[in-house]
């Protein structure tokens, strides 16, 4: 039970359910992210065949929520306005670490207050733990002779390209030609490239998937003329 301490916390959005009027019940449990693979059969054989892994689902962070103040029914309403559409989760046992809500779902807060004092929301998030120090961009001048060490599970980084002309990105021998016109951003986990809110999808050429760092030393490279900066989203699978 809650007892005034601040033991246990809740980020979302930069916001804490403290300034909302409610307090983290109890840790919050993990679930999904589950890994599907194909699979055949082979006449005669014993079982099926394993093959490589197709996608990994989202995973879902449940957490039951109690209400700090005694007007029940405006702390449900800032709860609903707080609580919506996607965003960056932290939970106070994991510092140093953020999750990507994908949605969020929660059913009647106010009919479950009533019947048990407490009320639970779902976060439906990418299955990875991000670092908090992987969402800054990295100049060329922090990784040395064009190697980046990544000591993190695989990730899918962000790549921002300075300059003008036909541009070359390399990453572990798999290229990206990109055209670019003052500036170009190579977004590899969303699979877009855009310059601000225009989109540059048409600007490149080649797979967003071969352009994703693998755990430990990784080769990069750009044409020359070219500045470079990555933000590398390093994490843990989940």
């Amino acid at each position: 039970m809650y007892n005034g301490c601040n033991r246990y916390e809740l980020q979302f959005n930069g916001s804490r359910g403290e300034d909302h009027g409610v307090y983290m019940y109890d840790y919050a449990v993990f679930s999904g992210a589950e890994k599907n693979y194909s699979t055949s059969a082979v006449i005669g054989g014993l079982g099926e065949i394993v093959g490589t892994t197709d996608y990994v689902s989202n995973a879902t962070i449940s957490c039951t929520f109690g209400v700090l103040s005694p007007d029940v029914m405006s702390v449900i309403r800032d709860v609903k306005r707080w609580l919506r559409g996607t965003g960056e989760l932290v939970i106070s046992d994991s510092p140093g670490i953020y999750y990507r809500v994908l949605k969020i779902n929660y059913g009647d807060i106010s009919r479950e207050l009533r019947r048990f004092g407490q009320f639970s929301v779902d976060f439906v998030c990418t299955p990875y733990e991000y670092v908090t120090q992987g969402n800054e961009a990295l100049d060329a001048d922090l990784y040395s002779d064009g190697i980046l060490h990544n000591p993190y599970d695989g990730c899918r980084p962000t790549y921002i390209i300075t300059g003008t002309g036909a541009c070359v990105l390399t990453v572990n021998g798999n290229t990206m030609n990109a055209q670019v016109e003052n500036s170009i951003t190579i977004d590899t986990e969303k699979m877009l490239a855009y310059r601000g809110e225009t989109s540059q999808n048409s600007a490149v050429t080649g797979n967003y998937d071969e352009l994703w760092l693998k755990s430990g030393d990784n080769s990069i490279s750009v044409s020359s003329g070219f500045t470079l900066q990555i933000i590398p989203n390093w994490g843990w699978e989940m």
